[in-house]
């Protein structure tokens, strides 16, 4: 039985992306770009000398990858829904953000 809670095509595109990007970060020479998929690919190159156990398969990279997506989706989600909440409740502090954002950024941004 085959149980995902998101349509297959949503996963699909996600993992067709997420191989693309890892590819680009394989062919990069430039190595002063360090996050998290840089340092999964660069465990996954010290151990191709036939130790395939310590380091991550290209499968278990994407899926960190994944995680890490919609993981952060939903904290973002999270904190803006609470922020909309305060902002509402306060509308004497959303009076003050909203000078403070018209004084900082011109009107034609």
């Amino acid at each position: 039985m085959e149980f995902s809670f998101r349509p297959s095509e949503v996963t699909d595109f996600f993992y067709a992306a997420l191989q693309k990007i890892k590819s680009n970060h394989d062919n990069n020479k430039q190595k002063n770009q360090v996050d998290f998929l840089q340092l999964m690919i660069d465990s996954q190159k010290n151990n191709q000398n036939g130790q395939q156990d310590k380091g991550l398969s290209d499968h278990e990279i994407l899926s960190q990858s994944m995680i890490f997506i919609f993981a952060g989706y939903e904290t973002t989600s999270s904190s803006l829904t609470f922020l909309a909440y305060n902002l509402a409740t306060n509308p004497e502090v959303m009076k003050k953000l909203q000078k403070e954002i018209d004084t900082t950024f011109p009107k034609n941004v």
